[in-house]
């Protein structure tokens, strides 16, 4: 009889762990579903993506930081005589609409200065340099035949800031080049000769590009 009792308690607290866990589970799922959902993102980027963007004379490395449970990277200049960036892939999008591209970044001691574009057909293309020491805007500048540039920077917790940079693009595909800079620079020769070696951190799983639309 008593084997027979604390066999039925241990169904029962099995039971009830399986229970638990499995809310858990869904409660997870859900955290995750929601911070992703934008019906605006048309494409997003992770770490993982790193292995396939073009690194002209610059070192990536994982970094101790992280945002929101995301890693971040250091993207260092390799040199200060020569240009100086980390290009991603190819993504496409739909010529004549306007797209905002933003990621989250992070100030190093260097230098605080971020370089960003958004690149299409050359000379199509936009670009921004960003103070991530106070959080201003250097300067926006387009080429060709982008249109409607703006730059936004926003601050987030513990020195984080989020970079935004939007225009109308007339191309079907872009690129997103960014990169560590200085405040002397041309804002649309960022990634051009700089006077030291500098470095800036990036979240990776943070860069998203997504439509923008008027709104009447």
């Amino acid at each position: 009889m008593y084997k027979l009792i604390v066999f039925f308690i241990f169904l029962l607290t099995f039971s009830c762990k399986q229970s638990t866990s499995s809310t858990e589970d869904v409660n997870i799922k859900t955290a995750r579903v929601s911070t992703v959902k934008n019906e605006n993102v048309i494409h997003s980027f992770d770490s993982e993506d790193l292995v396939t963007w073009s690194r002209v004379r610059v070192d990536i490395e994982p970094s101790s930081f992280y945002y929101s449970g995301l890693r971040a990277y250091s993207i260092s200049r390799g040199t200060a005589l020569e240009p100086s960036y980390l290009e991603t892939t190819s993504v496409q999008v739909k010529p004549g609409k306007t797209y905002k591209v933003s990621l989250v970044v992070k100030k190093s001691d260097e230098c605080p200065f971020l370089g960003l574009r958004i690149v299409g057909k050359y000379p199509d293309r936009v670009d921004a340099i960003y103070n991530l020491d106070n959080g201003t805007v250097l300067g926006v500048k387009v080429a060709k035949d982008f249109q409607n540039p703006k730059a936004d920077i926003e601050k987030l917790k513990d020195d984080w800031f989020k970079c935004s940079l939007t225009a109308q693009l007339p191309s079907s595909d872009i690129k997103l080049i960014m990169g560590a800079t200085t405040k002397d620079k041309d804002v649309s020769r960022w990634e051009g000769k700089t006077n030291k070696l500098v470095k800036t951190y990036i979240v990776p799983s943070s860069i998203i590009i997504e439509e923008v639309f008027s709104q009447h």
